[in-house]
């Protein structure tokens, strides 16, 4: 135990003194497209194996992103930057399938979602 902690105040110590936590996502890629209007949207590419998007079982390929905590994305950096985050908090994503817009919970970085 007195080894992780000295382990801990080392890395504080390289670090600043502030840890630094590694950001975790949810497994999802997306990619900009572009509609006829010329707005562009966020749509699901591809789902890693394992990931919490594929685990909640509630988000496909083809699936729009439209919100992440209610903030409304419309960028692939926006995205990301509001999806990574601490492993093992939650997060809420606001999807879009065929005009049909839902919610799915999930923690970031585990495969388990949130009921």
């Amino acid at each position: 135990m007195q080894a992780q902690k000295e382990a801990i105040a080392a890395r504080m110590e390289a670090d600043g003194g502030t840890l630094t936590v590694p950001k975790a996502g949810v497994g999802m890629v997306l990619t900009e497209m572009q509609l006829p209007g010329g707005d562009s949207v966020l749509a699901v590419k591809s789902l890693a194996p394992g990931a919490p998007a594929l685990s909640s079982g509630m988000i496909n390929r083809g699936d729009i992103l439209l919100t992440v905590d209610g903030k409304r994305v419309t960028t692939s950096a926006e995205a990301t930057k509001s999806i990574l985050g601490e492993r093992g908090s939650s997060i809420s994503l606001q999807m879009e399938r065929d005009g049909e817009r839902f919610v799915v919970a999930m923690r970031r970085g585990t495969a388990a979602k949130l009921s």
